[in-house]
């Protein structure tokens, strides 16, 4: 008991690490060996651009091809060399951030779930998404609050930020309450008045989402977009790139997605909410903000009430979107991203410790933790979209993954 005790509480931070090493190791790989394929939707992705009118998601796009001509380098090594170095940022800025949460069992099992930061190296459709600079932003965000004591940092890092996020992936809009909870928590607002000076960040951002709402790019632009790509780089527009126009904003996907799901795509998907987010928030229920913080009702003191409530504009996503995994993902990281947030700064909240540690998981010796912890986080993965089944094994399919790409770029 005391060596198991040895190997895996007592340095779970070095083994936190070294997980969060080897996820940058796979990101790195699959980024390479998926980067030339003509198929892969994070590449489909990166290929909106502004050659054709100002669109949605465009600006990585453009970006990446003002560097491609310019270093007259081919385009896919650009958008490869990007999705490379954002994914390898956020994971080292997670490190940043947890490395001095004080983790428990319960706080362990959410950290390695396969819905927070292995997913997308088990379903690699997802890797290299536009996903990872939301969650990088965020992840940011939270290390400047915790590290200045000023809230003017965070502040106009949010205000200028938040527009570039927009141009990136305008769907972040619906995760602005979270955003939004920690301006407010960092500003501590005593007046009305107060509150509707932290409304004002969001302003730029959410004029930016109205006018792609609003102002939707033309079959003409699409049109010369795709051309653009043809001609001047031998891309086609697929995927992403060719569902610019009907898919997006305009939420035009509704019959699209439901008419392809079943019951059972339901019923998986609310299994794995309530078993993927349980930890979460059962811890979310144990913790209550302080009453220091003014002009919040008592109700609304209760973390469980609040993630439960940010849930609703999520929602939306999951009647116009396809990819419910990806969701679910997002949803996850920004509640156990806030969740750290909290624990970490004690002057915020008060936690309920004897609660959480009445959860049966504290109470099993360390030989059954260890067991449950690998079932629970080690056995199973979701997949993108709604319609497809939970995966098994992750691990073991991952390694295979990684070997049929070498045989197939080397052995073949």
């Amino acid at each position: 008991m005391n060596l198991l005790k040895f190997f895996f509480i007592s340095n779970i931070k070095v083994y936190v690490g070294f997980y969060l090493l080897v996820l940058a190791l796979f990101s790195i790989f699959f980024l390479y060996f998926k980067h030339d394929v003509s198929n892969d939707s994070s590449i489909s992705e990166m290929l909106i651009n502004y050659s054709g009118g100002f669109t949605r998601r465009g600006l990585p796009g453009h970006l990446f091809i003002i560097i491609s001509e310019f270093l007259n380098i081919k385009l896919r090594i650009i958008i490869f060399f990007f999705q490379t170095l954002i994914q390898l940022v956020y994971f080292f800025l997670i490190y940043i951030y947890i490395k001095d949460l004080k983790l428990d069992r319960l706080l362990i099992i959410i950290i390695f779930l396969p819905i927070f930061l292995s997913h997308t190296i088990y379903e690699i459709e997802s890797l290299g998404r536009k996903d990872v600079f939301i969650f990088t932003f965020y992840t940011l965000m939270l290390i400047l609050s915790e590290k200045f004591k000023s809230p003017s940092i965070v502040n106009y890092f949010t205000f200028f930020t938040l527009s570039v996020l927009c141009l990136i992936w305008e769907p972040v809009v619906f995760f602005f309450p979270f955003i939004f909870l920690v301006l407010f928590l960092k500003n501590k607002p005593k007046k009305i008045l107060q509150i509707f000076k932290i409304f004002l960040y969001f302003i730029p951002s959410l004029t930016i989402v109205a006018l792609i709402y609003f102002f939707p790019l033309s079959a003409n632009g699409h049109f010369n977009m795709c051309e653009m790509l043809q001609v001047n780089f031998g891309e086609k527009c697929y995927m992403s790139a060719s569902l610019l126009l009907d898919q997006g904003i305009n939420f035009t996907t509704f019959d699209f997605v439901h008419k392809n799901a079943n019951f059972y795509n339901y019923l998986r998907y609310l299994f794995i909410f309530f078993i993927g987010f349980f930890p979460i928030y059962y811890y979310a229920y144990n913790i209550q903000l302080s009453k220091n913080i003014f002009l919040i009702p008592k109700f609304l003191r209760n973390l469980l009430v609040i993630f439960l409530l940010f849930n609703f504009p999520i929602l939306l996503l999951f009647f116009f979107g396809y990819d419910w995994g990806r969701w679910i993902v997002f949803t996850y990281t920004f509640s156990s991203l806030t969740l750290f947030f909290l624990i970490k700064n004690h002057k915020l909240r008060h936690l309920n410790i004897k609660n959480i540690r009445e959860f049966f998981i504290f109470k099993l010796n360390n030989t059954y933790y260890i067991f449950f912890f690998v079932i629970f986080t080690f056995l199973w993965n979701i997949k993108t979209v709604i319609t497809d089944k939970i995966g098994s094994f992750p691990i073991y399919r991952t390694i295979l993954k990684f070997a049929k790409f070498v045989d197939l770029k080397y052995l073949n």
